[in-house]
């Protein structure tokens, strides 16, 4: 199949950031799609505003990629947006289908992140852009293309519509058994989560130790963390080939917190860990919280990790950190956060119920991942000339 490297048949807009003093969250101006933070599942969910007149824009139909931290994420511009310096446009050429586009984004994303490069946070720029080449076959087999990947695509959005709707019952459970977050520390009284146990950072690793991710330790990471159960996706983490002290390992017991994250709805989100057969390293963007021995007679890990998910909860946990694309929450804020004392025997029903959730989501989430494989075969292929 002819290839083509992507400025021949791609305009490139690479996102550049506004003054700060142009900012606004009250609908003035463009929205502000500083980076994959402002990515929703499928458009952009822009949380702040800009009145800048010299700004870089998508129009609407151009796919907006993540350029900086998570690199290669995507979202679809349903909207003139401006785009700033985490993100680029993409706006196909005359030889060139828009949705066929799309679907190779997500094909070409892990070789565009393993282009990234800093110390802090990895970043492509327009030139490792611009060079990805993409398969370029006549413009009407890539839109029959398109139509298979996009059909495929709609099968997991249903199987992942089911799922949600789980999760949906799992919080009105809560709510009904406890009431809202206010509610219950009204009724209970609380203590913070400081005093509840040791809190403690991960382990900052180098690029060195990273590897190729086979060999070494097992190491959970930001990804492994947003489950809709209240364990973590140990069985997918990468491996680390440094040693690392006992003290950023995990326990069974642990409950885990995401500290930093491109998304901010998703910072804080917890989890338990209920142990594995081989050791658990806690990478730097996550926060271990290791409960006293007493705490186990006040709160069970399920009430504990659903509670702290509630959504004004977790907006609690980020009011303090000020960035707009990558939302950092300190271990003194988290430690301060008030967890209702909610009666045990109702702790252990809920547990009881949300196990029960668990299984129901055994199939969907099963049929889930089996159209995700079917999905990647199918691009794979696509993208080879075999489809």
């Amino acid at each position: 199949m002819k290839m083509a490297a992507l400025s021949q048949v791609c305009e490139i807009t690479m996102g550049q950031a506004p003054k700060g003093d142009t900012y606004n969250d009250i609908g003035e101006g463009l929205p502000l799609i500083a980076g994959a933070g402002d990515f929703g599942d499928l458009y952009p969910s822009p949380k702040k505003f800009t009145t800048a007149k010299a700004v870089r824009k998508s129009e609407p139909g151009d796919v907006i990629v993540g350029i900086r931290a998570s690199i290669g994420d995507k979202v679809l511009a349903d909207d003139v947006y401006c785009l700033g310096r985490g993100v680029a446009g993409l706006r196909a050429g005359p030889g060139l289908d828009q949705r066929y586009l799309w679907n190779w984004v997500t094909h070409a994303a892990p070789t565009l992140a393993a282009k990234g490069r800093g110390a802090t946070f990895l970043q492509v720029n327009k030139a490792d852009v611009s060079e990805m080449e993409i398969p370029l076959p006549p413009i009407e087999e890539q839109r029959r293309i398109a139509a298979v990947l996009d059909a495929a695509d709609a099968l997991r959005a249903k199987r992942r519509q089911a799922l949600a709707k789980l999760d949906t019952l799992t919080q009105a459970i809560f709510i009904d058994m406890f009431g809202d977050p206010v509610a219950a520390a009204t009724r209970f009284g609380c203590l913070e989560m400081g005093e509840m146990g040791r809190m403690t950072n991960g382990h900052n690793f180098s690029a060195e130790d990273r590897g190729d991710g086979t060999a070494g330790i097992l190491m959970l990471d930001v990804k492994n963390m947003y489950t809709a159960n209240a364990h973590p996706d140990v069985e997918s983490a990468y491996r680390i080939s440094a040693e690392v002290p006992d003290s950023k390992q995990l326990q069974p017991g642990d409950l885990v917190f995401v500290r930093s994250s491109v998304k901010r709805e998703g910072v804080a989100w917890p989890v338990h860990f209920t142990g594995h057969s081989e050791p658990v390293a806690l990478c730097g963007f996550l926060i271990r919280l290791r409960l006293h021995t007493e705490m186990a007679r006040l709160y069970t890990p399920e009430y504990l990790v659903h509670y702290l998910r509630q959504p004004s909860v977790r907006m609690a946990a980020v009011a303090s950190a000020g960035q707009v694309a990558i939302t950092n929450v300190s271990q003194k804020r988290l430690g301060q956060l008030r967890i209702p004392k909610a009666p045990m025997a109702t702790q252990v029903r809920f547990s009881e119920r949300i196990s029960k959730i668990y299984s129901l989501r055994e199939f969907p989430a099963r049929s889930l991942e089996e159209a995700n494989n079917l999905f990647a075969s199918l691009q794979q292929r696509a993208f080879r000339g075999e489809l």
